[in-house]
């Protein structure tokens, strides 16, 4: 059967010329950064995609990958393995993949749709990601037999006596799904968690769904690893084991991955508070957005022995790929995890940011993750309840222990206090502590840069912004200078914020960071950004321009319309019987009094 998927013909040509043009073609390295506005070249190029696979070990292990789209995910694997061989269905996804691969010596690829591909030599690991929802389009699988389920037997075919399949998909009864997210293949709301129509579609499948094709595959021993947000873009990786000894630190893992990518679609629910419960009934490997799954034959094999060397003592991974030094943070594996932090790679030297910029990366040293509540979780949740009172002492009290811990008899803070955030911080016994704090400058801080820093620390969060009361970030930046009684210079710390992000950042500018912020700072922050009742969640699917809170006016003033409109009646009734004036005789009041008086029962 011929594939005929395509992103677009302009944009994958835009796509192969930014990787011809690239200088640097590592999977850690943002290949075609200017083109992330739009999610394509974003999907097939920026290096989170490497994310998947950063936990597993390939060296020295022959892999294939099965429909490798454009390299995307594909660089990293053939950065490591001793052999690398690509699978791809069509000519300019095969070109793209091709060019990224370029400067690498050991792989080969083919042309084809993979029920036509029989290699010959078998592999330690075949990868397929993002490619079994499609089994029902693209394969025609024996009579009897299910696309998917003979698309995962073949795929093991192909293995090595112990080999192992690494299989990434989305979750059907993924949570965002849940929260109103359209469906990722058919564009619709609820189509998966709803079992998809009967007419041929991409489908995907839940986890014990999921299991059971990969046994029914022969490949029953599987570890599980959940990618947040999705397995597409994913900058945290939660493995079952972890989950399972850390529920409260996997959901606060996973909500801060959700929070990096801004969902342009309408959500329900603030999925952040929703994975805390979640995840206290043990319920998150059920709702997590997307799987990788890791499946063999065998229960311990050589080949597992290699690709899982990483994941011994660890359980959990948080990636900042964007940095001009990627940074991975690794929990351990322990019901009390020890955290600590390690470069990608040596891209950057440590030396560079203290010596030219005026700030240095100076992580902790391996340390006890913090049990305390995140000051950011209670925020969120009196937010959302519509604790006002507490969420404003809350959020005051902890800017003014910060103000006071890092306090220089210069009237400015200590150059420590520039991780000191609100997204650092918990809420100890006797106050507020701050842990995470790995970038450190060179001078101090000035108080109303630091309480800029804290506004910033959250700009994602619309359920914490939402609960501040304010119109835009701007207004709660200088709202909050205020209450502090600190002196706001609102363009002299965007000056500052601008210069400093660009020493940490991959690929910008001070304008450009300048006018990101801006644009964020001055945009209208949405009081009712989930909705609470049923007529809120109305207006929400109705996808009208207006905000909830305009509509719930609105509908408040036509309540009170039609309550004038009612007492005008009555009042035309009285005065028209007062007069001996018979109101039929008039059809245009008798017409304007029928239509506001009410009916009585029985239809009379």
């Amino acid at each position: 059967m011929s594939l005929d998927y395509s992103d677009g013909v302009a944009i994958e040509r835009e796509i192969l010329k930014a990787i011809t043009e690239a200088n640097d073609l590592r999977s850690s390295t943002p290949v075609g950064l200017p083109l992330y506005g739009r999610w394509a070249p974003r999907y097939h190029l920026c290096p989170e995609r490497s994310n998947l696979f950063r936990h597993l070990n390939f060296q020295e292990l022959d892999v294939l990958e099965l429909g490798a789209g454009m390299g995307g995910a594909s660089r990293f694997v053939a950065e490591e393995a001793r052999s690398f061989t690509a699978l791809e269905g069509t000519q300019p996804r095969l070109d793209c993949l091709r060019a990224r691969l370029s400067d690498l010596r050991n792989w080969t690829s083919e042309l084809g749709n993979m029920q036509d591909f029989n290699p010959g030599p078998k592999f330690d690991v075949v990868c397929v990601i993002g490619v079994l929802e499609y089994a029902e389009l693209y394969i025609e699988a024996p009579s009897g037999e299910a696309p998917h389920s003979w698309f995962l037997k073949h795929a093991a075919s192909m293995l090595k006596p112990g080999g192992a399949l690494v299989l990434a998909i989305e979750n059907q009864f993924g949570l965002k799904y849940w929260a109103g997210a359209p469906e990722d293949h058919t564009g619709h709301m609820f189509d998966g968690v709803a079992g998809y129509s009967a007419q041929k579609t991409p489908r995907t499948f839940g986890r014990g769904s999921l299991r059971d094709l990969l046994v029914r595959a022969g490949l029953p021993e599987i570890r599980e690893f959940y990618p947040f947000p999705d397995y597409k873009t994913p900058h945290s990786m939660l493995s079952r084991e972890f989950v399972a000894l850390n529920p409260k630190l996997s959901a606060e893992i996973a909500g801060g991955a959700l929070l990096r990518e801004r969902p342009d679609e309408v959500r329900f629910m603030p999925e952040t508070l929703a994975l805390e419960s979640i995840a206290r009934a043990g319920l998150l490997p059920e709702f997590a957005n997307s799987f990788l799954f890791v499946a063999s034959s065998q229960v311990e094999s050589a080949t597992c022995d290699v690709l899982f060397k990483r994941t011994e003592r660890e359980g959990a991974w948080h990636y900042n790929s964007g940095r001009k030094a990627p940074i991975c943070t690794i929990f351990e594996l322990s019901p009390v995890p020890t955290v600590r932090k390690q470069l990608f790679s040596d891209r950057w030297p440590g030396s560079r940011s203290e010596e030219e910029v005026g700030i240095q990366w100076r992580p902790e040293p391996p340390t006890t993750v913090r049990v305390e509540p995140l000051v950011a979780s209670v925020l969120r949740r009196h937010s959302y309840f519509g604790e006002r009172l507490p969420f404003g002492n809350l959020l005051r009290e902890c800017l003014k222990a910060g103000l006071d811990r890092w306090a220089l008899p210069s009237g400015e803070l200590s150059p420590e206090a520039f991780d000191a955030t609100l997204v650092n911080a918990v809420q100890t016994e006797t106050g507020f502590d701050w842990f995470d704090l790995e970038w450190v400058l060179r001078e101090p801080i000035s108080k109303s840069w630091y309480v800029l820093r804290n506004v910033l620390s959250v700009w994602n969060d619309s359920v914490i912004l939402a609960g501040s009361g304010a119109k835009t970030a701007r207004d709660l930046y200088e709202s909050l200078c205020s209450a502090l009684e600190v002196r706001p210079d609102l363009e002299s710390d965007l000056q500052k914020e601008s210069r400093t992000q660009t020493l940490i950042v991959f690929g910008i500018t001070e304008a450009q960071v300048c006018e990101a912020i801006r644009l964020r700072i001055d945009a209208k922050i949405k009081a009712d950004a989930f909705p609470r009742n049923p007529s809120d969640e109305q207006v929400l699917r109705s996808g009208s321009g207006e905000s909830v809170e305009t509509l719930r006016e609105l509908a408040a003033l036509r309540r009170q319309n039609e309550e004038y409109r009612v007492q005008m009646a009555r009042r035309v009734h009285r005065l028209a019987s007062s007069a001996g004036v018979a109101l039929h005789k008039i059809p245009g009041l008798m017409a304007f009094v029928r239509s506001v008086a009410p009916k009585k029962k029985g239809g009379e």
